[in-house]
């Protein structure tokens, strides 16, 4: 999850191929990334992980809103949601099943968050994050749509379907368990940096995909790594992400990928607020 993904653990260096296949146990169900064709295996339905995130996911949005710290930007809210709508129809058109979720998405000013992403389109950004970096509407673009991105490949039914599979007890675990496993043991994170670092790749360049389908310039996606990579000492990411500067020549060189990069429209205004 920049927090970007499962309240932001992934990324280390990957190769930019991206079709390693990790070597699993055979889950109950199969599906392949959108776009970028990845195998994955999962342990548990849709349905159980999408439950069991959303849970989660209100459950800590009682809390910020306890705290005074949910939607208390209108300003920033108010961009997310006009920029994430646009961005959501594509990721709908690469991922129908996605159709029917209750998508959801809130803003929050607590200082220990960036972006968050749970399973079945649950999403929560950072205002304070965003006012600092100062992300005018490309950059954050980018970012909403590297949250969706997590979305749309099922990363976190992935993870916790991880955790099953290495379950040495080989009983069925729940969903929860995996998903407090997976939130509070570090071998176990380390365990799963690997899977985690393909994610935050996949996130990267399956956002950028989706960002460029929607209008978006490649200038401010690459803009984004960049102060992304700038603000790198400040925000600690985790042994799950590959360094920023990392990601900023990944930036540059998927850009390339898309016709009309030279392009410096965008659609709406490009203004930081």
């Amino acid at each position: 999850m920049i927090y970007l993904h499962c309240l932001c653990r992934e990324y280390l260096g990957c190769a930019s191929a991206l079709m390693v296949l990790l070597s699993v146990m055979p889950g109950q169900a199969s599906s392949q990334v959108p776009v970028l064709g990845r195998w994955q295996d999962f342990a548990y339905s849709e349905e159980a992980v999408n439950e069991a995130a959303a849970a989660a996911y209100f459950s800590r949005l009682a809390t910020l809103e306890r705290q005074g710290q949910l939607d208390d930007d209108a300003q920033v809210l108010e961009r997310v949601r006009r920029l994430a709508a646009r961005l959501i129809r594509e990721a709908l058109e690469l991922k129908p099943a996605a159709r029917r979720w209750n998508w959801e998405l809130h803003t929050t000013s607590a200082a220990d968050e960036a972006a968050f992403s749970m399973a079945g389109g649950k999403l929560l950004f950072s205002s304070s994050f965003i006012r600092r970096l100062e992300l005018r509407d490309g950059e954050l673009a980018t970012l909403i749509a590297h949250e969706i991105a997590h979305a749309i490949a099922e990363h976190q039914r992935e993870a916790f379907s991880q955790v099953s599979f290495r379950n040495a007890a080989r009983t069925p675990l729940s969903v929860s368990t995996a998903m407090a496993r997976l939130d509070t043991n570090w071998s176990l994170q380390i365990e799963l940096a690997r899977l985690s670092g393909i994610q935050e790749s996949e996130a990267d360049q399956l956002g950028m995909t989706l960002a460029h389908s929607a209008g978006w310039d490649t200038a401010g996606m690459v803009s984004f790594y960049r102060k992304l990579s700038a603000a790198e000492r400040d925000w600690v990411l985790g042994w799950g992400y590959p360094a920023a500067n990392a990601r900023v020549r990944m930036a540059e060189i998927f850009a390339m990928w898309f016709p009309g990069s030279a392009n410096t429209s965008t659609p709406g205004h490009d203004g930081a607020g």
